[in-house]
């Protein structure tokens, strides 16, 4: 198995991984040990700073669809199914 690390972020959801070099491609034990901690985690956060940005050649007459995410604030937030309820009954 792969030296991966699964950092918790939160204690309800996500996670901080390390010892992946994603500039390679990932080998089967590596991939199943970052697809256990998203199953574990349910979300996984790589520091956008350490990743190397590159792309595969394409199509330049195809439509390329891009999704960004960004966070704001400086700590995590997260409302349980429990505070939810809670302040709806409030």
């Amino acid at each position: 198995m792969p030296a991966i690390h699964a950092q918790p972020v939160t204690t309800h959801i996500g996670a901080e991984i390390s010892g992946v070099d994603l500039a390679r491609p990932l080998d089967g034990g590596t991939f199943s040990a970052i697809h256990a901690a998203w199953m574990r985690h349910q979300v996984l956060l790589w520091d956008n700073r350490c990743v190397m940005h590159r792309r595969n050649p394409f199509d330049p007459a195809a439509r390329r669809v891009m999704h960004r995410t960004q966070i704001i604030g400086d700590k995590p937030y997260f409302k349980t199914a429990a505070t939810q309820n809670a302040a709806a009954h409030a």
